[in-house]
């Protein structure tokens, strides 16, 4: 097993790293996203900014309303940890 090198960056960070880089590649706005999602885009802002983490049930509808999955937003989110460094 290789050892993984530490990131300082948060999870809730690459997540919302990712999420903000699918939302802009699928040219939506916040407020798009939000209402795909049925979240508020404050939310939206707040999630894509790390200030608030998100529960399962939410991954999944962020997720669905980027026309991605779930698994692949943590795995990208995981690959920019192992990088060590974010998309914004």
């Amino acid at each position: 097993m290789c050892p993984r090198r530490r990131s300082s960056v948060a999870p809730e960070r690459a997540l919302g790293d990712v999420i903000r880089q699918l939302r802009r590649e699928r040219g939506l706005s916040q407020e798009g996203l939000a209402f795909a999602a049925q979240l508020s885009p404050h939310f939206i802002s707040d999630v894509e900014r790390a200030k608030y983490g998100m529960s399962v049930r939410t991954l999944f509808a962020v997720a669905a309303a980027l026309g991605t999955s779930p698994s692949e937003l943590l795995h990208r989110a995981e690959a920019l940890l192992e990088e060590g460094g974010g998309v914004s």
